[in-house]
């Protein structure tokens, strides 16, 4: 078996022949992005927002069928990642639920930053996409990191909505 440093490097050269190249800037990000990046594999619409949140471009990714989930779900939960978006990004935001002792990834953000303004803009794309979709929002409660940018966001604008902090 090869090592994992091999396997990692033929893996990354097949991508390269492939993918478009990663950007090593927001100002070399192409727009609109490529179809590659805006599709599933059985290609339905993936990109739900490629536009400013907080006033600086960022790119919200969800399926349609993983929306029709998310507003299944009254439980919600956010999670962030630092280390595996492109470094262009400053995070990696994703909401998922949780049903049946499986979670479930629904949405991911690659977002420039953690203040409330970008917070304040994720949510009203995402919960506008609801409406557009005609879903209804079933949401009840929150789960989070304590990011206090997120929870100051639904305790502002959503007061219904439970915030739990883990």
């Amino acid at each position: 078996m090869p090592a994992i440093a091999t396997i990692k490097n033929t893996l990354q050269k097949q991508r390269r022949k492939t993918l478009p190249s990663t950007p090593k800037s927001m100002e070399q990000l192409p727009y609109p992005l490529p179809e590659v990046y805006c599709k599933t594999k059985l290609g339905e619409s993936f990109l739900l927002c490629d536009g400013p949140l907080g006033g600086v471009r960022s790119l919200v990714f969800s399926s349609y069928n993983d929306m029709i989930y998310l507003s299944q779900h009254e439980n919600w939960y956010g999670d962030r990642t630092f280390y595996t978006c492109p470094s262009i990004f400053y995070q990696m935001h994703s909401i998922h639920t949780y049903y049946d002792g499986i979670s479930t990834p629904c949405i991911f953000a690659l977002l420039t930053g953690k203040n409330e303004q970008i917070y304040t803009n994720l949510f009203t794309v995402i919960f506008k996409k609801m409406f557009k979709f005609r879903l209804p929002i079933r949401l009840r409660t929150i789960t989070i990191d304590f990011e206090l940018a997120v929870y100051n966001v639904f305790t502002k604008n959503y007061p219904t909505q439970v915030v739990e902090v883990r």
